[in-house]
């Protein structure tokens, strides 16, 4: 039951933080046209990679320390602190190097204004534990903690956004207001549970949080090199219109990979559990996930390449965005490969103890991505780039599956087989 009460309280979760954003998408894609809504987007992406340096790995390292010591007050005290004192140093850290990348590159420089005021996304993360969340499977504490903000920033957007010149106040918006009300939601939220009490980290016990993430970070990182060095890649070779015919698709895609998530976030720290009772009952598990998620991400992926059109009229509301239709049909079957991947490289390879096979996989093909979708943007733009990330995805997924296979816990014979 408990299961099934984290799935819906995640789902509920996703399907808001889904809602929210396409009640805004529609209107902000309109008031400030493709090339001002690409101009953001790309902003953000770059952001995304501090994001990525800050969160590091702990929202699968952090998480799974928390699934197993759930029942310990003083070492979820420990792992809690520890967790944020590093994060706290990563975004220090992170910071720095924005401020002299703005210094040394005019292209950041002349919008250093938008890359500041975006930087403020990283500060959010370090008050939203959801890792924490998570881990003593109490998902339904991060609905407050997640979507109050949203709730009360944005329909601000609505009152302040009124034409394409209003990008630096949208950004001001979804940044700048989401992380001082996520702040405020989040320190209100500790203080009335009294969910954690103080725990000032060592050196070397903030040195170890940063060792155990190490592999997760760096298939995490590769993962987003990928994902938004698309954007970025776009950026370089087009411009902020066929950005945003891109951003519009993605988003639509990333989106529904979100709703199927869900399943697999709160599968993550049962399946941990399962795994320090019996392996065998862990495989088990992970059987039912693959059906659960690879059945809802066919059926998602299906409706996406059937409804593509519909999808970006209704949302978008003109034909302003026609070519994000064809993207939308590209990408239809991301959400099916992604899920699967989800499956069999977090609840799979990383559960069951192969972590540096899970990110050998990400490093390599991450790699691969950069050298496919390069010449494939630069010859068909926008339409390569969403092929290139087709192909990607599917690769890293099958040689996840043949890793499980190799690792006898999966087997093409047998469901499940262990030595």
């Amino acid at each position: 039951m408990k299961l099934i009460k984290n799935i819906a309280s995640l789902s509920l979760l996703q399907i808001a933080n889904y809602i929210l954003p396409f009640i805004i998408l529609p209107y902000l894609t309109k008031v400030l046209g493709p090339n001002n809504f690409g101009k953001i987007n790309f902003v953000l992406a770059v952001i995304n990679y501090f994001l990525l340096f800050t969160d590091y790995g702990f929202n699968m390292s952090a998480t799974q320390q928390v699934a197993i010591h759930k029942e310990d007050q003083k070492t979820l005290n420990k792992i809690f602190w520890t967790t944020n004192f590093s994060k706290a140093a990563l975004a220090f850290i992170s910071l720095i190097i924005l401020m002299v990348l703005i210094f040394i590159i005019k292209e950041l420089r002349k919008d250093a204004l938008l890359y500041i005021i975006g930087f403020t996304v990283v500060l959010q993360s370090l008050f939203s534990p959801v890792w924490f969340f998570q881990g003593i499977e109490k998902t339904e504490w991060i609905i407050p903690l997640s979507l109050i903000p949203k709730f009360l920033a944005f329909p601000l957007i609505f009152i302040y956004v009124k034409d394409s010149n209003d990008y630096v106040a949208t950004l001001v918006i979804q940044c700048l207001i989401t992380f001082l009300l996520t702040a405020i939601s989040c320190i209100w939220i500790f203080g009335k549970k009294n969910l954690v009490q103080w725990y000032q980290p060592s050196f070397f016990e903030i040195k170890k949080a940063l060792h155990d993430g190490w592999h997760i970070f760096l298939s995490t990182a590769a993962i987003n090199f990928y994902t938004t060095s698309n954007i970025i890649i776009l950026g370089i070779f087009t411009n902020n219109q066929v950005v945003g015919y891109f951003v519009a698709a993605d988003k639509l895609i990333k989106g529904v990979q979100a709703l199927i998530f869900t399943i697999g976030q709160a599968a993550y720290p049962r399946i941990n559990k399962y795994i320090m009772e019996s392996k065998e009952k862990a495989a088990t598990f992970l059987l039912l996930c693959i059906k659960w998620m690879g059945g809802v991400g066919i059926i998602a992926s299906m409706l996406l390449f059937l409804l593509a059109k519909f999808i970006v009229h209704f949302l978008y509301g003109s034909t302003q965005y026609n070519p994000s239709v064809v993207l939308i049909q590209i990408m239809a079957f991301t959400p099916t490969i992604v899920s699967l991947g989800y499956v069999f490289g977090i609840l799979g390879l990383l559960s069951f103890g192969f972590k540096t096979t899970y990110t050998k996989i990400y490093l390599m093909f991450g790699l691969f991505s950069l050298c496919l979708t390069i010449p494939l943007c630069y010859y068909f733009n926008m339409y390569g780039v969403s092929v290139s990330i087709v192909v990607t995805e599917f690769t890293i997924v099958s040689t996840m599956f043949y890793q499980l296979y190799k690792n006898k816990i999966l087997s093409s014979s047998k469901n499940l087989i262990y030595n």
